[in-house]
């Protein structure tokens, strides 16, 4: 009597592919899912490391603001800080560069900043020449994009969409400036910075 073959059959062969196939599509999806998450997550991640480096700049150029104005490329005087919203330069201020050394006599610490918002993103312009010529160019820096709506407030007595609020005589600095902006993603961030008081 011959012994009965061992092994399996057809039919079984095809089940065991069957759970094996749906096995690997649903790991496969979970892995999709995990990598999707991931990337997902540095996204955002490199979002908020840019968004945080761009406040930084907003905030250690208003901390270091200083009440000297300036005369542009026609000679004309203009106040330590000018503010004129949907204009191309929104926010432009004096600042002292504490980051320089004072013993670096080959350039000023005294920087001029522009600040612009131009097709969705913040820039940031600066000038190592207070007093400019004509061939004076500055340094750019695009500090954030993907901006829905960006707008500046300045405290003075009141709150303020300007600055100065006399055109004629340069009044110094507003005592706190407030930065509101839309971002894609993250809705509406609203930021108040305090300025140093007037420098004698």
């Amino acid at each position: 009597m011959r012994g009965r073959a061992t092994g399996f059959t057809l039919i079984e062969l095809l089940v065991g592919m069957s759970i094996m196939s749906i096995m690997s599509v649903m790991m496969y999806g979970g892995l999709q899912n995990v990598l999707d998450v991931g990337e997902y997550t540095e996204h955002k991640s490199a979002d908020m490391r840019a968004l945080q480096s761009a406040l930084i700049f907003v905030q250690n150029d208003l901390e270091q603001a200083i009440d000297r104005p300036i005369r542009d490329r026609l000679g004309d005087e203009q106040a330590a800080l000018v503010a004129r919203p949907k204009q191309r330069v929104e926010l432009s201020l004096t600042v002292l560069n504490r980051g320089l050394e004072a013993t670096d006599y080959r350039r000023s610490r005294l920087q001029r900043i522009d600040y612009r918002f131009e097709g969705g993103a913040l820039y940031r312009d600066s000038w190592n020449v207070l007093d400019r010529a004509h061939e004076s160019a500055p340094q750019s820096r695009q500090l954030m994009s993907e901006i829905e709506a960006l707008s500046w407030r300045y405290y003075g007595r009141k709150w303020e969409t300007f600055w100065p609020l006399n055109s004629i005589r340069n009044e110094g600095l507003p005592v706190a400036i407030e930065l509101t902006f839309t971002l894609k993603g993250y809705g509406q961030i609203r930021r108040l910075f305090l300025l140093p008081g007037k420098v004698a």
